[in-house]
């Protein structure tokens, strides 16, 4: 049985006509993918819902933004962002099925978040799902892994079970803490019930951001610290409070905990031959 590959576009694309490979290949989580399929298949495609299944040697023009459900966009119509109708999505298989009138021998290893794939499935019938986690980042980096674990002799069943099993990562849990603000008094809860105390002035949606306040992940939210030695050195603009980093035992959170260095890691591995 033959095997192919497939994964998806990405939003961020090329403003010129090129191949399929480069259209894409300023996203990091679309250059690790596509260093991973280099290596480790024979064929691989990019699924295009006009086109069908676009080789990645193919010369395309850039196009618009389109979302298969609004499960997978954050903002429908923002910069022409669409939802693909039913009709379009239909149009496209019809395009798959001509390009693949007998899948029975084949076997599709789909690199691609659920929603293509309950499409892709209507005409091949030999899938194997190699699923997306949770986030961009993660997922990047499970590809760039698993190039890596290929190229010290894993096989590629191997490498793609590593990159489809799920990270479960440690919930943090919160406890009532002294919360502080230069035009407020002084708040001791959790960040839920400082939200519901100023949810006149904090939008419901700062909330996940008000608990990496309340575990520690970030100095500041939305004028709200935890450590009263900031006070002094607080700044707002028009848009948003800041910490001056004079502040004393400042430190820099935010991507301080997230794993670094994956554009120089795609540059080592896309030069290896």
């Amino acid at each position: 049985m033959k095997v192919i590959a497939v994964t998806s576009c990405t939003k961020t694309k090329k403003d010129y006509p090129c191949t399929v490979r480069e259209m894409f290949s300023d996203s990091t989580i679309f250059k690790a993918r596509q260093i991973y399929l280099d290596k480790t298949y024979d064929d691989w495609f990019v699924w295009d819902e006009d086109d069908g299944f676009l080789h990645p040697d193919t010369i395309i023009e850039p196009y618009g933004d389109f979302y298969i459900s609004s499960q997978n966009q954050h903002v429908v119509g923002n910069n022409g962002t669409q939802i693909l109708s039913k009709d379009r999505i239909n149009t496209g298989l019809k395009v798959l099925k001509q390009q693949y009138p007998d899948t029975s021998n084949i076997e599709l290893h789909c690199h691609l978040a659920s929603p293509f794939v309950k499409h892709i499935e209507k005409v091949f019938t030999n899938i194997v799902h190699i699923r997306p986690q949770k986030t961009f980042p993660d997922t990047a980096w499970r590809y760039v892994d698993a190039t890596n674990m290929f190229l010290n002799g894993e096989s590629r069943e191997k490498c793609n079970s590593f990159i489809d099993e799920r990270i479960v990562k440690e919930k943090n849990k919160e406890t009532p803490i002294w919360f502080y603000h230069p035009e407020h008094e002084p708040f001791f809860g959790t960040s839920y019930y400082l939200w519901e105390a100023y949810k006149d002035s904090i939008p419901k949606y700062m909330l996940p951001e008000l608990f990496s306040l309340c575990i520690g992940k970030i100095n500041i939210s939305h004028g709200w610290i935890t450590n009263p030695d900031y006070l002094p050195y607080l700044k707002r603009n028009t848009k948003r409070w800041s910490i001056s980093k004079s502040a004393p035992g400042y430190k820099h959170k935010g991507k301080a905990r997230q794993r670094q260095g994956i554009k120089e890691e795609l540059l080592k591995l896309g030069s290896l031959k």
